[in-house]
C-alpha cells in the first residue's frame, strides 16, 4: 500500500502538469508565458499553484477519508507529497517548467512546499472528515498562498537565508501539528 501512495503522488503531479500545459496553451498570447512565468507574478502563476494544490488535495482527501489513526493519515499524506514533489523535481531538472541556478535550494524548496501542503491536507482531511465545501476552499486557498509565497521568494530572488527560514518554519509547523495530534491520541 505504501508504494501505491507514492505513485498516487506521481499521478497527481502528472495530472496537474497536463492541466497546466493545457492552460498554458489556452492562456498563451503573443508574449510568451515561458519568458515571464518565473520573472513576475502573473495570474498564470497563481492559477498553476492552485491547480497543483487541487490535485494534491483531492488525492489526499480520498486516501485519508475514514481512517481511524492519525499516524496513518500523516504517512499517507507524506508519501503522496513525496511522490508529487519528486515528480516536480524531475520535471524541473528536465527543463520542462523552469531553470534555477541554485539547484539544492530548488530541490529543498519543492520538497518542503509539497510535503508541507500535503501534510496540511492530510491533517484537515483526517480531522474534519468529511470536509465541507467551505473548509475545503479555505484550506485550498491557504495552501495555495503558502505555495505562492515560496514562488514569490524565488521570483524576486530573496536571499537564500530568508527562503531557508521560511522553509524551516513551514516544515516545522507541518510536522509539529501532526506530532501533537498523534501524541494526543496515544498512537505509536
Amino acid at each position: 500500500m505504501k508504494i501505491k501512495l507514492f505513485f498516487f503522488g506521481i499521478i497527481a503531479a502528472l495530472g496537474a502538469m497536463i492541466v497546466e500545459l493545457v492552460l498554458k496553451n489556452i492562456l498563451s498570447s503573443e508574449i510568451s508565458l515561458a519568458n515571464n512565468f518565473f520573472t513576475i507574478i502573473t495570474p498564470s502563476l497563481v492559477l498553476f499553484a492552485l491547480v497543483e494544490e487541487i490535485f494534491k488535495f483531492v488525492v489526499i482527501n480520498k486516501t485519508v477519508l475514514l481512517l481511524k489513526k492519525p499516524a496513518e493519515a500523516f504517512f499517507r499524506a507524506l508519501l503522496i507529497g513525496l511522490g508529487f514533489s519528486l515528480t516536480e523535481i524531475y520535471l524541473a531538472f528536465a527543463g520542462i517548467f523552469f531553470r534555477q541556478s541554485n539547484y539544492l535550494l530548488a530541490i529543498l524548496g519543492i520538497l518542503i512546499i509539497h510535503i508541507s501542503t500535503s501534510l496540511l491536507f492530510g491533517y484537515f482531511s483526517f480531522k474534519k472528515s468529511p470536509l465541507s465545501k467551505t473548509t475545503f476552499a479555505a484550506i485550498l486557498i491557504f495552501a495555495t498562498l503558502l505555495h505562492l509565497l515560496y514562488n514569490i521568494f524565488i521570483i524576486y530572488n530573496l536571499s537564500p537565508t530568508i527562503i531557508l527560514i521560511y522553509l524551516f518554519v513551514l516544515s516545522s509547523l507541518s510536522f509539529s501539528i501532526f506530532y501533537r495530534i498523534i501524541k494526543a491520541k496515544n498512537v505509536p
